[in-house]
């Protein structure tokens, strides 16, 4: 039973095996490239004689250099248990050489392949040691050096798209974006190795200078920096000194050498920057001259001259005492006081720089008492003028006037002095060179020549009296006097109305400033004033009828005037208007002129138009017994006219004839009518008329 079941074990353990020929692997193609570089890829393709067990591994092995796999170096593995393909690896740190083999260790059942039958080359990498002058301040050049001594080709790429080739490269500028990691490429035979360097850039300082440039000679400079927050500065002028500050620099007194190009330099974590500013100095104007009428009076006026040398075309700027300020050339100072008493400065400007001052002393003294003159004007041409002042001890006197007039003595008489003494005088007073002043007026008036009287006399009652005196001066006064004794004053007298209290004689005194003389006498008389006239008319009227006028007046030697509607106009005592009609009623003026003096009066004229049923007016009605008939016939021809009374009783009867086929008649009739009713009947051409009248007694 025992040798039973170690059969049966022998049998199954037997089982697990391939039966047959032995199990085998093999490569089975040759290598793709006989020169590798560490870290490259190696594909073996093998084949194994029949298949191996589960779980089997397939193992690539690397042999040395020479061929010997004593230590062999597993690179690569792959589980299978049939044919395929194993990848491997070469090692970075595999040494160089050309006799190198691999071959194929299986683990189930354990077998080992011939090796790949050919030598094949592991090249070496290209030595590397990268290397920069970082950090590298912004503007500087970067410089990159790969630190490789052979003949690799290198490649550089960095931030910003960079992209160069070389064992040293240089990148300038050098500006903040090209800070960051740098990748180098070193290729050598077909083996290229990569490596990572990283750039550091430092900001370059920004620094700002500001000036007060330009400047006058002997301000002072100011430098002013900016722009680098804790950097230090370097300033160095013109004149090659150098300051060392960290935000300002001033130097007092400027003078030419430090006029030019001033460098500023900052300096900051290593990094420096400059910035350059050019500081101009300028000239001074000369100083001016001033030239002064000093010492002077009080109340006389100040006047400044100014020289101003080689600068004539500055400007002024005057200082002084009591406020005074100016920029003329020539200034003044009016009305002076002692307050104005002092020092005066003047500084001439050009292109922005003052000169050094000029300086000069007023001095001011009092006036004498102002005088206070007098004379005896006014006066008339012939008299004497006489001219008076005040006494002011320790004073000299001059009098200046008019003609040329001029005296020394203080009072001076000027005898007959004609009109062209007048005028104005001044009087003055001198103490040490001082002088006061007055001044008078004084008026020598001229006779005026006799008036010449003008006058509208003999006048009518109603008229205005004008009398106007005829000088050959202006502004004269004129005085009248008339025979009651009453006195008017003025060139021109007028009356309105004339009146017999202003006839008689009338003379004129002409008055210039009391120098009078005796004018003219004229005689005012009045001419007798026309009565009114009565007008006589024959109105009302028919159309057609004449229009007769007549002046009612007793005058004698008139002439009468005539006026009306629609222009119309006639003389003499008696006018007439033809063929009347409606356009001439209205009202007609009646003028009578009797040697200039007129007189009027009016008379309403009425033209009727027969317009009424009867063609006959009887007026005025109520009457008292006298009344007027006017009517328009067809023809001329007789008719009869009978009054009627109430009852119907004929109490009176005329017989008319028309003229011209008008008819009018006047009838007095109040001895014979008593107050009532009547009719007026009238019958002609076939017709009979009857208007009613009232009579009142």
């Amino acid at each position: 039973m025992r040798a039973l079941f170690t059969l049966v074990l022998l049998a199954i353990t037997l089982s697990g095996f391939a039966q047959g020929p032995d199990t085998t692997v093999s490569i089975s193609q040759q290598l793709s490239t006989l020169s590798l570089c560490p870290g490259d890829t190696i594909h073996v393709h093998y084949t194994v004689s029949r298949k191996f067990l589960a779980g089997n591994t397939f193992t690539l092995e690397l042999s040395n250099s020479s061929g010997s796999f004593s230590s062999p170096l597993a690179i690569g593995a792959y589980a299978s248990d049939t044919n395929g393909m194993i990848i491997g690896t070469i090692p970075s740190n595999t040494t160089t050489g050309n006799g190198y083999r691999v071959r194929i260790l299986s683990s189930s059942p354990v077998r080992t392949s011939p090796n790949n039958g050919a030598d094949f080359t592991i090249r070496p990498f290209p030595v590397i040691a990268p290397s920069s002058n970082s950090p590298v301040c912004e503007g500087n050049n970067l410089q990159l050096n790969a630190g490789h001594t052979g003949s690799a080709s290198i490649v550089w790429t960095g931030p910003g798209g960079y992209n160069d080739i070389g064992n040293g490269v240089t990148r300038s500028p050098a500006t903040m974006g090209m800070a960051g990691a740098y990748t180098i490429e070193a290729t050598l035979n077909g083996c290229t190795i990569q490596q990572n360097i990283n750039v550091t850039i430092k900001p370059k300082p920004t620094p700002i200078l500001t000036t007060n440039s330009p400047v006058c000679l002997g301000d002072t400079m100011k430098f002013n920096f900016s722009g680098a927050p804790g950097a230090i500065y370097e300033l160095t002028l013109p004149d090659a000194s150098s300051y060392d500050s960290i935000q300002y620099l001033i130097v007092h007194q400027a003078v030419f050498k430090y006029a030019g190009t001033c460098t500023l330099k900052a300096m900051q974590d290593g990094c420096s920057a400059t910035v350059y500013s050019n500081f101009t100095v300028k000239f001074l104007p000369d100083t001016p001259v001033i030239i002064s009428n000093s010492p002077l009076c009080v109340g006389a006026n100040i006047q400044f001259y100014a020289l101003l040398g080689g600068s004539p075309s500055a400007t002024y700027e005057w200082s002084g005492p009591a406020g005074f300020s100016s920029a003329a050339p020539t200034p003044s100072v009016l009305n002076i006081s002692h307050a104005n008493a002092g020092v005066y400065m003047l500084r001439s400007k050009f292109n922005g720089c003052y000169s050094v001052p000029a300086y000069d002393t007023v001095t001011i003294l009092d006036r004498p008492e102002k005088p206070v003159g007098g004379s005896n004007s006014p006066l008339c041409e012939g008299d004497g003028m006489q001219l008076t002042v005040q006494d002011v001890p320790g004073a000299t006197y001059l009098w200046i006037g008019p003609n040329n007039f001029k005296s020394n003595i203080q009072n001076p008489l000027l005898n007959n002095a004609s009109t062209l003494a007048t005028g104005y005088y001044i009087i003055q007073d001198s103490i040490s060179g001082c002088t006061n002043a007055d001044t008078i007026y004084v008026e020598v008036n001229a006779y005026p020549q006799k008036p010449h009287i003008l006058t509208n006399a003999p006048l009518c009652p109603v008229d205005t009296l004008m009398l106007k005196a005829v000088s050959n001066i202006q502004g004269i006064q004129y005085k009248w006097a008339s025979q009651q004794n009453t006195t008017d004053t003025g060139e021109t007298i007028i009356k309105y109305p004339v009146s017999a209290s202003d006839t008689g004689w009338h003379t004129v005194l002409a008055d210039n400033g009391g120098c009078t003389t005796q004018g003219d006498t004229a005689h005012v008389s009045l001419k007798p004033m026309p009565a009114i006239p009565g007008i006589i008319h024959n109105s009302p009227l028919w159309e057609g009828q004449e229009l007769q006028l007549t002046t009612n007046s007793n005058e004698t030697g008139i002439v009468s005037y005539w006026v009306g509607p629609n222009n119309w106009a006639d003389s003499g005592d008696n006018v007439t208007i033809s063929n009347v009609s409606k356009n001439h009623i209205g009202t007609y003026i009646l003028t009578i002129d009797k040697n200039g003096c007129k007189a009027s009066n009016i008379a309403s004229i009425d033209v009727r138009d027969f317009i009424s049923r009867y063609d006959f007016a009887l007026y005025p009605s109520p009457n008292n017994g006298t009344f007027t008939i006017s009517g328009k016939l067809y023809s001329d021809q007789s008719i009869d006219a009978r009054i009627l009374n109430s009852a119907g009783q004929e109490v009176y009867k005329i017989r008319l004839q028309s003229d011209k086929k008008f008819i009018l008649h006047h009838f007095n009739l109040k001895d014979r009518l008593s107050s009532g009713i009547y009719f007026l009947q009238i019958t002609h051409n076939g017709h009979l008329l009857r208007i009613p009248f009232t009579v009142v007694r």
